[in-house]
Order: structure tokens, then sequence, then C-alpha cells
């Protein structure tokens, strides 16, 4: 619920930066960013009060990514110990979730053996702030709903306008294809109605030839020659008239035209809906790194 609340993984690492400045500043202190080469072991600096009325340092690193890893906090402290900087309290802060066991790790073996005061924050702290500072938590994720709505809308809106040229493509098409293949298929039967009676009348043929040769007994071997011959000549047409009926029953044009039209369908689609994906793959690989 909270998570649909507060949908962290769609802000951007520097607007996550500037929503916990203005939440620990919230909380009570002055902070600023820090960018620089100095202090590269974190990004905000600052200074609270303190039950003594003295105000406390604190350094603050800010880490956006959705998995953490403890040796991360590991390294920056190891860093932080080997530097001349001074201040009363670190804190590593991280949108992504922290369970029990990594908590338990990362103070037995980091935070417990350091000479700094080491405070961590994980997504459920974070979120703890907002529900406290609703004000800021609008500022930042009302616009981020916003975007969020609009990405879909226009998904939605793409996908509709496929749907629709597509529609429209196979209205367009299918009269055309169904005259067209209706034209070849009689064309084809035509033509196959043409050389069964060719054949059948050669059959006729061959046997009155046989009846007239056969009453000649002196040309009764030429009779059987030629009779021979005739009918390897028959054989031959019939399979000419079994080539003609696989070519009819062979891929029809409304096969040929739904395997283009499933083709146009997924090459439109992909086209525009790629920016959407390649900028939620660049999101998610930059949230994914360490």
């Amino acid at each position: 619920m909270t998570n649909k609340l507060f949908p962290i993984f769609e802000l951007s690492p520097q607007d996550f930066e500037k929503l916990c400045l203005d939440v620990f500043t919230a909380e009570g202190g002055s902070y600023r960013l820090i960018h620089d080469d100095k202090n590269r072991w974190f990004d905000v600096f600052g200074e609270k009060p303190v039950a003594s009325g003295i105000c406390s340092t604190v350094a603050v690193e800010i880490k956006h990514r959705k998995a953490f890893h403890p040796e991360i906090v590991d390294f920056f402290v190891d860093s932080l110990s080997k530097s001349n900087l001074h201040f009363d309290e670190y804190v590593f802060v991280t949108s992504a979730p922290i369970t029990a066991e990594q908590r338990r790790a990362t103070h037995a073996g980091i935070i417990s053996d350091s000479k700094f005061n080491i405070q961590l924050l994980g997504q459920q702290e974070v979120f703890q702030l907002l529900l406290k500072h609703p004000k800021i938590a609008n500022r930042y994720f009302k616009s981020v709903s916003q975007k969020i709505f609009q990405r879909r809308v226009a998904v939605a809106t793409s996908f509709a306008g496929i749907l629709a040229s597509v529609l429209s493509l196979l209205f367009t098409m299918i009269p055309l294809v169904e005259e067209k293949e209706k034209s070849s298929f009689e064309s084809q039967i035509q033509s196959v109605e043409t050389n069964l009676q060719g054949l059948k009348q050669m059959e006729r043929n061959l046997d009155a030839l046989k009846k007239e040769l056969q009453a000649t007994s002196d040309e009764s071997a030429q009779i059987k020659r030629d009779y021979e011959a005739a009918l390897k000549l028959k054989a031959i047409t019939s399979e000419q008239l079994e080539q003609i009926n696989k070519a009819v029953n062979s891929q029809t044009a409304t096969d040929t035209a739904l395997n283009y039209f499933f083709g146009f369908l997924f090459g439109v689609a992909g086209s525009i809906l790629a920016t959407v994906i390649t900028d939620r793959w660049k999101a998610r690989r930059e949230l994914s790194s360490r």
C-alpha cells in the first residue's frame, strides 16, 4: 500500500536526494547538498540541534537503489575512517528495502566496529518520514502520479491507435482477398475440369483406336506397342493433373495475407512502444546498479 502511495522508484536519483534533504530539514536542522571530490563519501551535510542545546554535525550519504548491499555501507564507512573528515553523526539512506537479517548483519559487522555514530535508514524509515511530512510527499509524488497516469494513457492510446489501424486495414483487405481468392480458385477449378474432360476424351479415343487396330490381325504387334505408348501418355497426363490438384490445395491467398497482416501488427506495435520501454529499461538499470 505504501509503495502505491509513494512510488519512490519513479523518482530520479537527483529528486530522491532533494526529497531526503527536505525531510531532514523538516525534522529540524540546516542541511545542504554537497557534490565535490573532497566530500565524495556523503551527499548532504548539515547541523541539527541536540538536547544540550549544542548543534551536532551530520553527514548523509543517499543511495537510490532497488536492492540493499551491506558491503556498500562497509565500503563508505571504511573510506570515511581513512579520511580526515570529522562530524558527529553519519547517516546512510537507501530507497531499497532492508531485511531484518541484513540490518542485523550490518549493525553487527560494520556499524558496531566504526568510530562514527552511524544511522542506517532504509525504505521503511523513509516511508515513515514521508507519512510524518505529507506536504513534502505530496510535493514530489503528485507530479510523479501524474507522470505515471500520462504514461499509461499514452500506452493505452498507442494500443488503441494500433487496433483501429489494424481493424481498418483488415476490413479493407478482406473483400479484396476474398474476391481475389474466389477468382483464383474458380480459375484453377475450371482449368482442372478442362484437363479432366481432355483426359476422358483421350481415353475414349484410345478405346476406339484399340478396337480398330485389333480388327487387323497382321497389325496386332503394332497395336500392342501403340496401346502401351498411349497408356504411358495417359499416365504422364495424370501426373500433371495431380500436380494441378496440389496447386489448388496449396496455401491460399488468405493465408498469405494473414501472414503479412500479423507481421505488420507486431512491427507497428514494437515501433510505437519502443520509447516507453527504453525509458523504463534505462531507469531500472540505473536503480539496479551499485
